[in-house]
Parts: C-alpha cells; sequence; structure tokens
C-alpha cells in the first residue's frame, strides 16, 4: 500500500506545529470563559441561588473568532500549496460564485464558512455549556457530601482551575484541528483543477487505531466518504478528519490532517473541473 511521501509527512509537520499556535492562543479564551463561568456559578451559591449566567454571547463570540481566523489562514496556506496563479482557470471556475477578481477565492470562502458555522457553532456552544454545568454540578455535590458550607463549595468552585486548564486546552486542540481542516478542504473543493484526497493521522502510539489505519491507504475522490470507527465500534462518515458528524470519540484532540494531490488524465495532466 503506498505510505505517505516525505511531502506530505513535511505538511503535516508544519500543519502541526500551526496548529499548536493557535491551540494556545485560543486555549487561553476558552480557559478565561471558563473561570467567569464558575465564577459567577460560585457567586450565585454563595448568595443562595441556583441559576447563573454562563455568559454564551462570549462563547460564542471565541468560536466565531476561531473558525474565521484559522479556516481562512489554512485555506490561503491550501491554496499557495497548491501553486495556482490568478489565471483565467479561476475565473472560469468560480464567475458564477462569488469571484472578485482576486488571487485567493476570499468571498467564496468566507461564504462556505458561514454555512459551516451556523452549524457547527451552535451544537459545539450547547454541548460545551451542558458539559460545564455538570461540572459544576459535580463540585457541588461533593461539596455537599464533604459536609461543606456554601462559601466553603463557592471556593471549591473558583479553585476548579486544574480541570478547566486541560478542558480549554481539550477544547482549542480540537476546535482548531477542525477548523483547520475545514479550510484546506474549502481550498480544495475551489481549485480549478479536479482534486483527490487522503486522511492523514499522525503516525504514534497515542493516534486512534482507527485513523492509523488510514496511514498507507490511498488517495480517493474528493466525494468519497471515510468511514471510521468511534469508541462503540460503530462507524461514522467524514469528508475530511474531524468533520462535524464525526462523535466527539473520533473528533477529541485528533491530530489528523486531509492532504491532496491533483487527478491526473491518461496523459499525466491534471484535469481541470468542468462548470456547467
Amino acid at each position: 500500500m503506498p505510505k505517505p511521501t516525505r511531502k506530505e509527512i513535511r505538511e503535516h509537520k508544519k500543519f502541526l506545529e500551526r496548529q499548536k499556535v493557535y491551540e494556545n492562543k485560543y486555549s487561553k479564551k476558552y480557559y478565561s470563559w471558563l473561570k467567569s463561568v464558575n465564577y459567577a456559578a460560585a457567586r450565585s451559591y454563595e448568595n443562595g441561588f441556583s441559576n447563573y449566567d454562563i455568559n454564551s454571547s462570549r462563547l460564542e463570540r471565541i468560536y466565531s473568532q476561531l473558525y474565521r481566523e484559522v479556516t481562512i489562514n489554512e485555506a490561503s496556506i491550501q491554496w499557495k500549496q497548491f501553486g495556482i496563479k490568478k489565471t483565467k482557470d479561476i475565473v472560469d471556475v468560480l464567475a458564477s460564485i462569488l469571484n472578485t477578481g482576486e488571487d485567493e477565492p476570499i468571498s467564496l470562502w468566507r461564504s462556505l464558512l458561514n454555512q459551516f458555522i451556523t452549524v457547527r457553532i451552535a451544537g459545539r456552544i450547547t454541548e460545551v455549556e451542558q458539559t460545564t454545568r455538570k461540572r459544576i454540578a459535580v463540585l457541588i455535590e461533593r461539596g455537599q457530601n464533604e459536609g461543606l458550607g456554601a462559601k466553603e463549595i463557592a471556593k471549591l468552585i473558583r479553585q476548579d482551575t486544574g480541570f478547566n486548564q486541560n478542558r480549554s486546552i481539550a477544547i482549542a486542540r480540537t476546535e482548531t484541528i477542525t477548523s483547520a481542516n475545514q479550510g484546506k478542504y474549502m481550498a480544495a473543493i475551489s481549485s480549478p483543477f479536479v482534486k483527490l484526497k487522503k486522511w492523514l493521522p499522525t503516525k504514534d502510539e497515542i493516534t486512534r487505531q482507527s485513523h492509523l489505519d488510514f496511514y498507507d491507504r490511498p488517495f480517493v475522490e474528493m466525494e468519497q466518504l471515510f468511514f471510521v470507527a468511534n469508541a462503540d465500534g460503530f462507524l461514522e462518515e467524514a469528508l475530511y478528519p474531524c468533520d462535524s458528524r464525526l462523535s466527539a470519540s473520533n473528533v477529541v484532540n485528533c491530530r489528523c490532517i486531509i492532504v491532496f494531490k491533483n487527478k491526473l488524465d491518461d496523459n499525466g495532466l491534471p484535469i481541470r473541473k468542468r462548470i456547467g
């Protein structure tokens, strides 16, 4: 079976280096939000109330900023890696969509991203909020079982820093990998040439076996789905690593990327997309 080329492995390494920068930036933002929720919950509990403001709008802004920055940046990097210059090819492909004559089809990517964000962010915010409330409920129950008073339990909630630090890193890693792969995929589907794709995992001892299985598989058509086993052994569909249709067991802390190459005709030349 075909193994990844040195170029593909090098691309993966650089991708992960960039992702680490994104992760460091946004893990701080997620941690700050988690801390603010804990403090709001602690104040509420101290005052004898059960309700507290989880500040959904702030969380939504973090998600929106992350996706708009990382997705567009990675789409631009992938586009440059394709070596596509401002030619009639781009105009032909994008003229009927959103092309503005730019070297990169930024308008198209932003449009695709807006559609993606609408679907992705709502679900993710709900999941994060629910998990956050459950964690605070666990802390309150733990304090009550230990016979702590309201002020002591409030202190317990405020001091849950270790858990929130780990969680903020996990959220940032998951979302930056997801948005980065989304950007790469958007660049490929907006290319004037027909592309083939490959799921490329990080080959080490902590990578999921279901993801490692893709390491030496061949490239496939862009529209072809990958089938990935989840934690329960059931197959899930995906167009690329961290696709939003995958469950948490296939997404959290994933470090896989999608890589591409041109589909060639019988003469070994790249195949141009047909319009209309």
